[in-house]
């Protein structure tokens, strides 16, 4: 997860300083190229609740995007 927030801010700080005007990151690459089994694995290690990691890899095996622009358009599912 310390990837996500280092992301997270170099974002944040890059729009606070107005380098850039847009930022385009593509999820699904760097879940389809992971190890299933073994970030099941390492999930269940850090988290107690199997239950838990049950649903975080369903959620992330069932998951689906659309992009919503500021005047209301939508992109494909």
């Amino acid at each position: 997860m310390d990837q996500v927030t280092l992301l997270t801010q170099d974002i944040e700080d890059s729009f606070s300083a107005k380098k850039v005007e847009a930022v385009f990151v593509d999820l699904t690459a760097a879940y389809d190229a992971a190890w299933h089994c073994g970030l099941t694995c390492k999930l269940l290690r850090l988290l107690p609740d199997r239950h838990m990691v049950r649903m975080i890899m369903e959620m992330a095996g069932n998951r689906s995007f659309t992009l919503t622009t500021g005047n209301g358009k939508r992109s494909r599912l």
